[in-house]
Order: C-alpha cells, then structure tokens, then sequence
C-alpha cells in the first residue's frame, strides 16, 4: 500500500491554522476600512478565467500495449488554472498611479497529472489535483487619461489546500486514493495590462490580461479517504501510508523506506518540491469610484 500513496502526485499550498486566518482576514479588513477613508477611493470586483502557465511540474503517462511494449510521454502541469474572483481596493499616489490592495479567490480546474494504461494486465490509473487558494494581491496600477493601464505587483497565498483523487482499476476492482496537501509559505508575481472604460459616473468597466507566477514547496500531506479492492479504508492504513511530512533537507534518521529504522507508525518523511501555480487569461470586472 505504501507503494501506492508513496506514487501520489503530491501538490500543495501554504497551510495557515484558524487563528492566523482570523488575523489576516481582520488586518485585510482594517486596511479596506483605511483605504476607504482616502479621496477617490477605488473598490473592483472582476473574475474571469486562466488557464495554467509556467508548467514547471512533470506528470507521466504511461502505456503498456499488448506486446508489453511501453511508450512513457510527459504531462508538463500547471495548478493555477480556474476561475478568479478578485475584490480591489485602490489609493491614488498620483494623477496617474494609485496603490492596489486586493483579495483573490482562485477556484482551480481540475488537471490530470498522472496516467497509466496497461493491456496485458487490464488495468488503468488516473491521477488529477484541483486546488482552492485565498492570496493577498497587492502592487501598483500606472493608468493613462485615455483609461489605457498596466499594473504589477505581489502575490502572497494565505489559505487554500489542494486535493488529489488517484483511481486504481483492473479487472478484479477498483482502488481509490484522496490526499490534500498543504504548502510553505511562498511569495510570487503578478503582471496585467487592461482599459478601463467610464460607463457612468464614478462606474467603469474594464478588461485585462494578466500573467501570475506562483510555485509552493510542499510542507504536508494527508491520505482522507482509501477504498481497496477488498473494502479496505483509511483506518487500516499505518500512519506512514495516512501521513508525510516534507522538509528541505533530511538527514539518515529520517522516517522513509532508505532507512532501515523506519517506523510505520510515524508519519513518512521526504524532500519538498516546488509546485507552480503559474498562470495567464482575462479578466473582466467594474470599477467604483468614491
């Protein structure tokens, strides 16, 4: 079995507890608040849709004919494709430049990372990850008088998790595998140039394209449901197959299969990769002038 979880396309996001989501949420909310309270306050609400981009990660498919000849291609993958829905408040520092404090809500798509396909043995597997995230997005818009802009800045994951579904089917049954992963901290970039049009007064509608650059390290994953052939579940897994844990280095005494020491009762341990969640696509929204 711990074969099996130990394949899992692991992906992940930065993992916050409760009380750190309620600060971050209540300093979000002071500084909306202190914005408003600025001459010609901005508030946005836009959405749209990226698809992935800057597709570090590489998945396999992999096909096994019937002559056991196989044929091995790669799935190059990016998480940070999906639907945005994006809350901005804006500060003017200029006649043409102002100061953006943004919300971003990510919903991913789902994307198939992995694949297997065997003839001789009749058996196929089929690996996907579909990831939420809230981030900060926070930088700088330089616009023109004709409504013409481009903006730049940070963009900082704040909560979220990614979940990956594995099913395992051959002739005799079928095996499911649902994981989710949690993240390090980690701060990326974002890029967009739009217009903006006034429609009314004080109300505009834009269009944008934009580029985001984001990769997570892994810190955690945890195995929440396993259905076995034989109707076996997640309880009667040992810890190391339910749980690992991800560091940047690791030493001989470390909890995995190299050493001769392990302890199937602890969590296995294993280096941290990075993830993208790269993407680019359009967003369209309306603009409030206060």
């Amino acid at each position: 079995m711990n074969s099996v979880t130990g394949k899992l396309e692991l992906i992940w996001l930065k993992h916050m507890t409760m009380k750190n989501i309620k600060r971050t949420m209540m300093i979000c909310a002071a500084s909306l608040f202190a914005f408003a309270a600025q001459a010609q306050f901005e508030l946005s609400l836009s959405t749209g849709y990226w698809g992935g981009a800057f597709k570090g990660n590489v998945g396999q498919a992999l096909e096994v004919d019937n002559d056991g000849d196989a044929t091995r291609t790669n799935i190059y993958y990016s998480l940070g494709g999906g639907i945005p829905i994006t809350v901005t408040a804006g500060v003017p520092l200029g006649d043409n430049i102002k100061f953006d404090f943004g919300l971003n809500l990510l919903l991913g798509s789902e994307v198939t990372i992995g694949t297997l396909q065997n003839d001789v043995s009749e058996s196929e597997i089929m690996t996907t990850a579909q990831t939420r995230q809230v981030r900060i997005m926070t930088g700088i818009t330089a616009i023109s008088d004709d409504g013409i802009y481009a903006k730049g800045g940070l963009v900082l994951p704040v909560a979220g998790s990614t979940r990956g579904y594995r099913l395992f089917e051959t002739t005799s049954g079928e095996m499911e595998t649902r994981t989710v992963t949690m993240g390090y901290f980690s701060v990326g970039t974002y890029f967009a140039a739009g217009y903006r049009l006034e429609v009314g007064n004080d109300l505009y509608l834009f269009g944008e394209l934009q580029a985001l650059a984001l990769s997570i390290k892994s810190k955690s994953m945890e195995v929440t449901e396993f259905e076995g052939f034989n109707g076996e579940d997640e309880g009667d897994l040992p810890d190391s197959q339910i749980y690992t844990e991800y560091y940047h280095e690791l030493d001989s005494d470390a909890n995995n299969d190299d050493n001769m020491d392990f302890d199937p009762d602890d969590p296995t341990e294993a280096l941290s990769t990075p993830t993208s969640f790269g993407a680019w696509g359009i967003n369209l929204g309306v603009v409030l002038t206060f």
